[in-house]
């Protein structure tokens, strides 16, 4: 028989479906892989299938493209599989929650130091007008003295539950404004309680 490649791929996916390996594989072992070896692993079980589509006839430029569709397919299952795995085990989900809370916090700092750079690059051209345009830099420094602080306690081994219940603490304390006579205090002391309400809400 003879397939044009729209017959070709829909025979690839009969064939991912009904494949006993890739409903075989088990979600403890694949989630230790990651995405590339998932898909080196998918061309292998798929591997064996490609002379189906050599005899079939199929355009030999084409056969590729299936295999990699194929391959697609069997990757998207297996990782449909992890998925509903980590859901079903509060340790792993934990612990993704925990490296998620870690990557925003490190994203925060990163973002803080890549504004509070271009508040020096524009203080050394303009003192002045830096200053006039610089609440970005008073919320940047803010953020990222809250998120060291984050961090450290991290590494210290608090948890991010702990982490996160002191900054909902700091953060009232630090909307119980003081008043002062000094702008400059009172604007930095409004970034504060901006910078823990984002560590407080961070989604992760």
């Amino acid at each position: 028989m003879r397939l044009n490649k729209g017959q070709a791929m829909e025979a690839m996916t009969g064939k991912v479906l009904s494949n006993s390996e890739v409903a075989s594989a088990d979600a403890k072992d694949l989630r230790l892989m990651d995405y590339t070896q998932l898909q080196e692993s998918a061309y292998r079980v798929l591997k064996t299938t490609e002379l189906f589509f050599i005899n079939a006839e199929v355009n030999p430029r084409y056969v590729e493209d299936v295999l990699s569709a194929g391959a697609a397919q069997v990757v998207s299952i297996w990782r449909d599989r992890i998925h509903t795995y980590e859901e079903s085990e509060p340790s792993i989900v934990a612990e993704r929650q925990d490296r998620g809370f870690r990557f925003m916090v490190d994203r925060m700092v990163a973002d803080a130091q890549e504004e509070l750079a271009k508040f020096n690059k524009r203080y050394a051209e303009n003192p002045l007008y830096a200053f006039e345009w610089g609440t970005d830099a008073v919320q940047a420094a803010a953020n990222q003295d809250v998120a060291l602080r984050v961090k450290a306690a991290l590494d210290a081994g608090h948890t991010r539950e702990e982490v996160i219940k002191d900054a909902r603490q700091q953060l009232g304390y630090a909307l119980r404004l003081s008043g002062s006579t000094s702008p400059m205090s009172n604007l930095a002391e409004q970034a504060k309680a901006i910078a823990y309400g984002k560590i407080a809400g961070l989604k992760y």
